[in-house]
């Protein structure tokens, strides 16, 4: 030890922090801190902790021979500490002025062909023998060895120290981070949108464990290096904690040190959520493909559906899945299946496909397709989609044009991928975020370059994170039963399928988070999510974000009209105010109707069919078809009627002279009905409602709509309806009520 070159040693410890920006641009640090007592030093410490056999030199030395030894398993060529020179290695100890402590100062630097690495050991001890270790790694490696190097290494540094318990637990005074450089920034910044970079340190190892103070007992149960084709090496990490917050121990799976599977709520939520919102939208899903890393969980939701024949599992790390079987049974578990093996992954519905490329897998999928469409065996019911954070291949366009040839019209498909935005976040154009690129190209027309799903939907649940807490659905048609059961809004509709169709468990309910409840939550867009599209290019500039700002302006309101009678129409609507072209006229008819989801109005059809005589459902159904309209569009689908507003009372317009107002149009910005829309799937129902002057209208107007935009374009009887009506005046209502249909308005 050089005593002597105190001032030295205290530059270079004001200097440490700093150190890791001089190594090479590629080399990482990571940094250990230990709090505990060390006991090991004896009464006589301070003033002894300089000498002796167990002075605070030697544990200083020490230390630094665990972190090296640990760095030296890890990695294939290592330096080691027979090469190293004295100039390699520095030790400086001193005490504190005032004999409040000492501290010591070792430091390893290593110049290698293929860069650097340095390792800095700081250790302060005070006079009560509490001592505070720094560690700091630096090295010209993939990061999860270096950090793994410091997590290995702990235990025994923790070993020259007795642990501080005063807060009752010892797993609370040591934590491990990512100090990353000035050109790792510079990175991060220039490739990584905001979205993505919280995802991914919210999804890491240091996030979730190594730096949480709330984690105590944390123990890495398991670690392996595992050689994927084409791709670096990865590290697979399996962890155990206590969370406070939490009855029972806790196991978490990470992959290069971002969480893939856990035993937390957390993990049941981030599956329920992924899986149920579509098997319960699909009404007899038999055939089911799940494409993911870590699948366990998924395949335990899927199989809960009685109706399920075949699940087709692509993607899997068949490493990790054998850790996680063995290590979270919780996952594995179908005992409600009652069948002889209760494991998930052995019964004779599941296909684990190994050693398969996925990309490979669908392009072979779509040549089938192509060729046999009647007969491809590629078609699912159902597809399921769980992307790992930070693994961008799953969400190409490339990827997801070739996944589209996995559907029929009645698939659906959801993804799990990040996040929902925040409030705050600056965005501007769209690209630097591919989970954004996806959400762009799949709503796009093929016309367009596109792959065209007719709709595309966003969801959350909280309640899944760090895991992907972000869902994105697609569909191929908007016209089958799944769309419409996925967009339904009627909590009893969805806690009866649950009971009905899923297997009953020992637990009741069946499902942790999901019910009906939370599926009506899944279908009211957030915010966050209307804000990021209003902010992002190329969407900020659409209609539909105009939209959603005036109307919560009240200046765009107008509620001045009035019902008057006319000898030909009966009822009539006009204006007695100056309307604005395009401010909202009488928007309270959006608050003042009756909305029927499409489920419910086909079973009011059926009703009618099967009791012909109950007469006042009869007219319940004459009523809806006379004044009501179809609601179908980006997050609902079924039937709306105005039940006490005056707007019921506005006439058809014959010819676009006469056309006062109207619906709201919302398109993409290609000019085409739009596909994916956050502000239209959070207020579907006023947007399918509110009606906008097309033209200034002036007090003393008559107000006319074209009543086309009532149902859909298919309806080809509709439309040849209002040509008669205008032709002859027929409508569907009584001008009075004891004249006949002679004389009448829709």
């Amino acid at each position: 030890m050089m005593i002597a070159m105190r001032p030295i040693f205290l530059a270079m410890l004001l200097l440490w922090p700093f150190l890791g920006l001089v190594t090479a641009t590629t080399a990482t640090t990571f940094e250990l801190h230990v709090d505990g007592r060390a006991t090991t030093l004896g009464a006589s410490a301070p003033s002894g902790a300089l000498e002796g056999p167990a002075s605070l030199a030697d544990i200083s030395m020490g230390v630094a021979t665990d972190a090296l030894h640990s760095y030296c398993n890890l990695t294939r060529s290592p330096p080691s500490l027979e090469n190293m020179t004295i100039d390699d290695r520095e030790q400086h100890c001193f005490p504190h002025s005032g004999g409040r402590g000492a501290c010591c100062f070792v430091n390893y630097h290593h110049a290698r062909d293929d860069g650097l690495f340095t390792l800095q050991v700081v250790i302060h001890v005070s006079n009560d023998l509490y001592t505070r270790i720094d560690v700091s790694l630096t090295a010209s490696v993939d990061d999860h060895v270096i950090r793994q190097s410091l997590v290995q290494a702990l235990p025994k540094i923790r070993e020259r120290l007795v642990a501080d318990t005063r807060n009752g637990d010892d797993s609370s005074v040591w934590f491990i981070n990512h100090r990353p450089n000035a050109v790792q920034i510079d990175l991060t910044q220039t490739h990584l949108d905001a979205q993505e970079d919280r995802d991914m340190k919210a999804a890491s190892v240091e996030s979730v464990i190594l730096g949480n103070s709330g984690m105590r007992n944390r123990v890495q149960l398991e670690h392996t290096f595992v050689d994927f084709p084409n791709a670096s090496q990865s590290l697979l990490e399996l962890w155990e904690y206590k969370d406070l917050h939490l009855k029972d121990p806790v196991k978490s799976l990470f992959i290069d040190g971002k969480l893939q599977m856990t035993t937390s709520p957390a993990g049941t939520a981030h599956a329920e959520a992924l899986v149920h919102p579509a098997m319960i939208a699909h009404s007899i899903p038999k055939n089911v493909i799940i494409i993911s890393r870590t699948p366990l969980a998924l395949v335990r939701e899927v199989l809960k559906h009685k109706s399920v024949e075949r699940v087709t599992v692509f993607g899997t790390d068949m490493t990790a899945l054998d850790i996680v079987m063995r290590s979270m049974p919780v996952h594995n578990d179908c005992s409600f299946l009652k069948t002889d093996d209760p494991n998930c992954v052995s019964q004779a519905a599941v296909e684990i496909v190994d050693q398969v490329d996925v990309k490979e897998w669908l392009s072979s999928c779509r040549k089938d397709v192509s060729v046999n469409q009647d007969s491809a065996t590629c078609y699912y019911d159902v597809v399921l989609l769980d992307v790992p954070i930070g693994r961008h291949e799953w969400l190409s366009p490339g990827f997801h044009d070739d996944l589209q040839w996995l559907c029929k019209e009645d698939t659906v498909i959801v993804v799990s991928s990040g996040s929902h935005p925040q409030l705050s976040d600056v965005t501007g154009e769209i690209g630097m975020n591919a989970r954004d690129m996806l959400l762009y190209n799949a709503s796009r027309k093929q016309s367009h370059g596109g792959i065209g799903y007719p709709t595309v939907l966003v969801f959350d649940e909280p309640l899944a994170q760090p895991l992907s807490s972000t869902y994105i659905a697609l569909f191929d048609s908007i016209e089958e039963q799944t769309y419409s059961r996925f967009v339904r809004k009627n909590n009893p509709a969805i806690d009866i399928d649950i009971v009905n169709r899923l297997h009953p468990t020992i637990s009741s309910p069946p499902t942790l988070v999901y019910d009906g409840s939370t599926h009506i939550g899944y279908m009211t867009t957030s915010k966050a999510w209307e804000n990021w599209f209003c902010r992002t290019s190329p969407w900020k500039d659409l209609s539909v974000c105009e939209f959603a700002s005036n109307w919560m302006d009240p200046d765009y309101h107008h509620f001045s009209i009035e019902v008057r009678q006319d000898q030909v129409k009966g009822r009539t609507v006009y204006a007695t105010e100056d309307i604005p072209k395009g401010h909202f006229v009488n928007p309270k008819d959006a608050a003042l109707s009756w909305r029927l989801e499409k489920d419910v109005f086909d079973a009011l059809v059926q009703f009618v069919k099967d009791y012909p005589d109950a007469e006042m459902y009869k007219n319940l159904f004459d009523f809806l078809q006379a004044y009501g309209f179809t609601q179908q569009g980006i997050g609902i689908d079924g039937f709306g009627v105005s039940v006490a507003s005056i707007s019921t009372f506005i006439n058809h317009a014959c010819s676009k002279d006469d056309e006062r107002i109207t619906g709201l149009s919302i398109v993409d910005d290609d000019g085409e009905e739009a596909a994916f829309s956050p502000p239209y799937a959070r207020r579907a129902e006023v947007i399918e409602q509110v009606t906008v002057a097309t033209q200034d209208i002036h007090i003393g107007e008559e107000i006319l709509q074209d009543y086309s935009m009532f149902r859909p374009e298919s309806d080809k009887a509709y439309k040849e309806y209002l040509e008669q009506m205008c032709a002859t005046g027929v409508g569907l209502v009584p001008r009075d009520s004891d004249e006949s249909r002679s004389t009448c308005t829709l």
